[in-house]
């Protein structure tokens, strides 16, 4: 995702503590990983981005505003295999 600027919130960083998340994890899936499932609400495309940092399958949620390039990473959390197929990229 392209970021002149990537914010963690509150939420985010508690998130982050309480799963043992690295924060070099979320920059790295923020940078390169791949989007999932994607959204525009005004003002900001909200996306929830894929990577396997550490071998097992991570979810970063960021929202962008299109006008400055900021996003700001809402939540991150390790997908349930009952809630997503195989490969974590759609829902069941």
């Amino acid at each position: 995702m392209d970021c002149r600027r990537i914010v963690l919130t509150k939420h985010v960083l508690r998130r982050m503590q309480e799963r043992r998340i690295r924060p070099s994890a979320v920059f790295e899936i923020v940078a390169e990983g791949g989007v999932v499932e994607e959204r525009h609400d005004i003002g900001e495309d909200v996306c929830v981005l894929l990577g396997f940092p550490d071998g097992r399958a991570l979810h970063v949620v960021v929202s962008r505003n299109p006008l400055t390039a900021e996003c700001n990473v809402k939540t991150v959390y390790y997908p349930n295999p009952d809630e997503w197929n195989a490969g974590f990229r759609r829902r069941r």
